[in-house]
């Protein structure tokens, strides 16, 4: 899985990088699956307006791009909720993905008899 981190209106951190990085590890648990993910683009980015850190996450698949978000004034935990968010939906894609392919393999099994 490629990963890409963007970093709006704040400089780079490489603590923030690598503890983004850790966390996406997560998203990796879902390679094995048919609809596994190929891209993750993670933007950090500080407002100006307002103490608070905004993260955006997309996931890019074959078919389907998925997207979470989560605002907090700490950007650690900016991050990690926008992970768990992530791993949530990729859990739900993935439990849909297999009842596809089950009912696929029960009509086949109707099919033939």
């Amino acid at each position: 899985m490629e990963k890409k981190i963007n970093f709006h209106n704040m400089d780079h951190s490489i603590a923030i990088e690598a503890h983004a990085l850790k966390k996406l590890i997560k998203l990796e648990e879902f390679c094995a699956h048919k609809a596994s993910p190929l891209q993750a683009e993670l933007w950090l980015k500080a407002e100006s307006s307002h103490p608070h850190h905004k993260v955006d996450l997309k996931v890019r698949m074959n078919k389907s791009e998925l997207h979470t978000s989560s605002e907090s004034r700490d950007l650690y935990v900016a991050i990690d909720e926008a992970i768990d968010k992530m791993v949530t939906q990729l859990k739900k894609a993935k439990d849909i993905q297999l009842h596809k392919d089950h009912a696929i393999e029960n009509d086949k099994r109707r099919f033939e008899k």
